[in-house]
């Protein structure tokens, strides 16, 4: 089986990539991708960076080159769930895109079968995700109010109003590209900040051209916006519990496969 693993950041997928007993090798080409053989399937990793248009980008261009069976879009979300603690994995079975509100669903019956995989060797969750095509201010509370309406099935009411929302820049796009090649596509993704917090900057404002955080650009940021600063320290420390989680998650769906 060939498998394609996407994630934005180095940071979401830095503890899967230090697994002891996996040599990755840096692929040719301009992207951030490394390969390796996982219980003796062909693995490989690539790094979109952040945002919709990078993920596009990434994903086209190494599913067009690769053609796997299987793709897997992993890394952070925001909960707009209120319940949500840091760490938390939800699998979403249904992408929408914000604010055009178009939809993907990643449901079905491979979805089953990888969710029961995982959910059999960690806590998760499953339910919807929407991601942001563009950066919003106060993006959670915007989201709150995104009506999720899958087509032929009316609002997300009832017995779904249970379900897990989270939120990212980059399932959408992954997912899209993942379909219209043919392969199989499955998420997981791990909390790093709860439905009342807001990041209150834009993300994008501390990458580097591959949409990766720029530890200079970073510095020159909360230099000037000092207040800032408590909100990217809770983050930071959110996100490295949410990275040890994912790893967990993702060891565990590649190793039952």
């Amino acid at each position: 089986m060939n498998i394609v693993v996407f994630a934005a950041l180095r940071q979401e997928i830095k503890h899967f990539l230090r697994q002891p007993g996996i040599k990755w090798s840096r692929l040719a080409g301009g992207r951030m991708a490394y390969g390796a053989q996982f219980e003796g399937e062909k693995l490989t990793v690539a790094l979109t960076g952040m945002g919709m248009r990078n993920a596009a980008a990434c994903a086209n261009d190494l599913l067009a080159a690769q053609r796997p069976d299987l793709v897997l879009s992993v890394g952070f979300a925001g909960a707009l769930y209120p319940e949500a603690q840091y760490g938390d994995i939800v699998c979403p079975e249904g992408a929408w895109l914000h604010p055009d509100g178009e939809f993907i669903d990643t449901g079905g019956p491979d979805f089953e079968e990888f969710y029961r995989l995982v959910s059999e060797k960690t806590v998760a969750g499953r339910g919807p995700i929407v991601t942001l095509s563009r950066w919003v201010e106060n993006e959670k509370a915007a989201l709150r109010d995104f009506t999720f309406t899958p087509p032929g099935e009316g609002s997300l009411s009832g017995d779904k109003k249970h379900l897990l929302r989270i939120c990212d820049m980059e399932t959408f796009p992954i997912a899209r590209a993942a379909l219209k090649n043919g392969s199989v596509f499955f998420g997981i993704r791990a909390i790093s900040d709860k439905s009342g917090e807001e990041i209150n900057f834009n993300p994008m404002e501390i990458a580097d051209s591959r949409g990766q955080i720029s530890t200079r650009l970073a510095m020159l940021k909360f230099a000037a916006h000092p207040r800032l600063i408590p909100a990217a320290a809770r983050l930071q420390k959110s996100s490295e519990t949410a990275s040890l989680r994912l790893a967990l998650a993702l060891d565990a769906l590649l190793k039952s496969l």
